[in-house]
């Protein structure tokens, strides 16, 4: 990962500032992976911006050119990613759109974390009561629409991804993108019903993509496929698998596929 440097919200965010603050990056295994995959894209779109560590990875290590589009609702997160991508030193320009991800059009409530700002929820957990804030929503398919070159796309909305990825005019639009359409997501059982979990992880056999689980805790990368997934999926639900959530890096490329089944331990690679 290239020396980077962030704005971040303080002692308030107790994740991803907090990583930032104490380490100077977040999920290691998963930014070494992407750090080594988004070089020669096309174009990345990031839904969930946050306060832009990946827009501001895809920035610095993408090819000159490159599309780099970054999603974002939340004002504080907003305010903190515009600044984030703001610096010359990045090669990639990035288009930032205030709007939170859904399957329309239109406007929605965004359920805030009082202490986790990457965890804001247009589908909020059960039981729990937070403030909101009423926010623009766009399309999967509408974002890929005027950014037909985006061949890379990251997604960790907190349980909404199966609404994002899975309706029919997204997987189109997907399905669109080419040989080297990437999809990485965060797959987070407790936050998905059993049908919302089973459309996330049957998305690379819907799209005809190869799947790798990207493993944080034991710090490797490994085929995965639906019904893994969906094993993780009950084990979690049930209290037994030992971390909460997976980051599933899905793609049809094929040097993007080689590479991963090549470093099934990136941090122990060159």
């Amino acid at each position: 990962m290239a020396d980077t440097a962030f704005w971040v919200h303080g002692p308030r965010d107790r994740y991803v500032s907090e990583c930032l603050l104490a380490t100077g990056q977040m999920e290691p295994l998963e930014t070494r992976v992407f750090c080594k995959l988004i070089r020669g894209s096309t174009g990345f779109l990031d839904i969930g911006a946050n306060l832009g560590y990946y827009t501001v990875l895809a920035q610095n290590l993408g090819p000159a050119g490159m599309t780099c589009v970054a999603v974002e609702p939340e004002k504080l997160n907003l305010r903190l990613l515009r600044r984030n991508v703001r610096p010359a030193s990045g090669r990639v320009g990035v288009d930032v759109v205030p709007a939170a991800a859904s399957d329309r059009d239109g406007h929605t409530d965004l359920h805030l974390s009082p202490d986790n700002f990457g965890d804001h929820q247009t589908t909020p957990q059960p039981n729990r009561h937070r403030r909101s804030r009423r926010v623009a929503t766009t399309t999967l398919a509408r974002l890929l629409a005027r950014r037909p070159e985006i061949d890379f796309i990251k997604i960790d909305i907190q349980g909404a991804e199966p609404q994002v990825l899975g309706n029919p005019e997204a997987i189109a639009a997907m399905d669109r993108l080419g040989p080297e359409c990437s999809v990485v997501f965060e797959f987070w059982p407790h936050a998905l019903d059993r049908s919302a979990a089973e459309k996330l992880a049957g998305l690379a056999d819907t799209l005809g993509l190869h799947a790798f689980d990207i493993d944080e805790e034991r710090r490797s990368v490994g085929r995965t496929d639906a019904e893994d997934l969906l094993g993780f999926y009950d084990l979690c639900r049930a209290g037994h698998a030992s971390r909460p959530f997976t980051n599933v890096f899905c793609t049809r490329s094929p040097q993007r596929t080689a590479w991963l089944e090549n470093n099934r331990r990136p941090l122990d690679s060159n």
